[in-house]
C-alpha cells in the first residue's frame, strides 16, 4: 500500500512523494514515487538484497528520480546533499530548496556522458567481450551475464556509495571493533576537543571546589599561585596552621582551576589517566573526520572503492565511458 511522504510545491508544479514496500523472494524493495499535479510520475527503486553494509533507506531511490526528471545537473545536486542527509524527507527539503530551474538539463545526454542504463550495459559487454544480448539487466544499475552480477557506475556514483558503504561499516564497528591502531588515530585527531575542553574544566573545577580551604591553600603554595604568609597567621617564630580571616578562598580557587587547567597538553589522555575508556568519546567524535581517514585508509592499505563495492574480487573495473564496474555476485 502506497504510503505519502512528503508534498512540495516547487518552480510552479506540485510534487507528491509516496513510498511502497514489496518482498520478492529474498529480495525487498522500497520503491518512492514523485507524482505532478498533472499525473506525470518518475519512480526510484532501493533494493535490499543481503548485501553487507547496505544502507537501507530511500536516499539512493530519490536520487534515481532526480535524474531521471530534472537531468544530471539534479544528479549531481542530490549526491552531495545525501552525504548529510538523514532521512529521505530531509533530502527531498534541501534539494528542492538548493536546486534552481535554470540547472534543469535534457534527460538524454547524448553521446557524451549518456548514463543510460543501454551505454553502461555496452560498456560492460565491450569489456566482457560479449554480445550485448547476453547481458539481462537485473536492477538499478545491474547486470547479470553468466552467473556473474556487476554494478555498473559513474564516477560520482561509485564515490557516493563508497562513502555510504564507509559509513555503514563505521556505524557497524564503532570504536570497539574497529581496530587497537585506527582507535588510537581516531582518538588523537577525530574528537572534538573544544567539547572535551570544557569537560575538563569542569571536571577540574567540580574537584577543586570539592576541597577544603586549607587543602586550597596547601595546593595554591605548591603550585606557586601564593606564599604561605599570604593564608597563614605567623603569630610566632613557630608556624601556626592557623589560616588568614581575611583570604579570598573563592578567588584562590578560581586561580587555582586556571593553573591546573593550563598544565593540561592534551584533554583524550586527560580523561584517559582518570581511567575512561573509548566508550566515555563516542559523543564527542567528528565523524566526518572519521569517514574521511577511514576511506583515506581503504585507498593506501587496500583495494579502494573496489574494496568496497565489489563483493567477489574486491577490484574495481574501469570500463569506457567514464564507467566502473563491481562485481557482487
Amino acid at each position: 500500500m502506497a504510503k505519502v511522504i512528503k508534498e512540495i510545491d516547487w518552480n510552479g508544479h506540485h510534487y507528491t512523494f509516496t513510498n511502497t514496500y514489496k518482498n520478492t523472494g529474498t529480495k525487498s524493495h522500497d520503491i518512492l514515487t514523485m507524482e505532478d499535479e498533472n499525473g506525470n510520475s518518475w519512480v526510484g527503486e532501493t533494493t535490499w538484497i543481503n548485501r553487507p553494509w547496505h544502507r537501507f533507506d530511500l536516499e539512493e531511490a530519490f536520487t534515481e528520480i532526480v535524474g531521471k526528471a530534472f537531468g544530471p545537473k539534479a544528479t549531481e545536486l542530490i549526491l552531495e546533499i545525501n552525504k548529510n542527509a538523514h532521512s529521505v524527507e530531509n533530502a527531498i527539503d534541501n534539494f528542492f530548496a538548493n536546486f534552481k530551474p535554470e540547472d534543469i538539463q535534457a534527460n538524454q545526454q547524448g553521446e557524451k556522458g549518456d548514463a543510460s542504463s543501454e551505454a553502461r550495459l555496452l560498456a560492460l559487454a565491450k569489456y566482457l567481450e560479449v554480445e550485448p544480448e547476453e547481458i539481462e539487466e537485473t536492477g538499478e544499475n545491474e547486470f547479470s551475464v553468466n552467473g556473474d552480477t556487476y554494478r555498473v557506475l559513474t564516477d560520482e556514483e561509485a564515490d557516493y556509495e563508497f562513502d555510504e558503504r564507509v559509513r555503514s561499516l563505521w556505524d557497524e564497528l564503532g570504536l570497539d571493533e574497529i581496530g587497537d591502531n585506527f582507535r588510537d588515530y581516531v582518538l588523537e585527531n577525530c574528537v572534538d576537543t573544544d567539547q572535551l575542553e570544557d569537560l575538563v574544566r569542569e571536571d577540574i573545577s567540580d574537584y577543586v571546589y570539592s576541597m577544603g580551604d586549607e587543602e586550597v591553600a596547601d595546593e595554591c603554595i605548591d603550585e606557586g599561585i601564593v606564599e604561605s604568609e599570604e593564608v597563614y597567621d605567623e603569630e610566632s617564630d613557630e608556624w601556626s596552621p592557623e589560616l588568614r580571616d581575611d583570604v579570598d578562598f573563592d578567588d584562590l580557587r578560581e586561580q587555582l582551576i586556571d593553573e591546573k587547567f593550563n598544565q593540561v597538553d592534551d584533554y583524550v589522555e586527560y580523561f584517559k589517566d582518570l581511567g575512561y575508556d573509548a566508550e566515555f568519546f563516542k559523543d564527542y567524535i567528528d565523524e566526518e573526520a572519521v569517514i574521511d581517514a577511514l576511506k583515506d585508509d581503504i585507498d593506501v592499505n587496500g583495494g579502494g572503492r573496489g574494496q568496497e563495492l565489489n563483493y567477489v574480487t574486491g577490484e574495481e573495473i574501469e570500463l569506457d565511458g567514464d564507467f566502473y564496474a563491481y562485481q557482487i555476485d
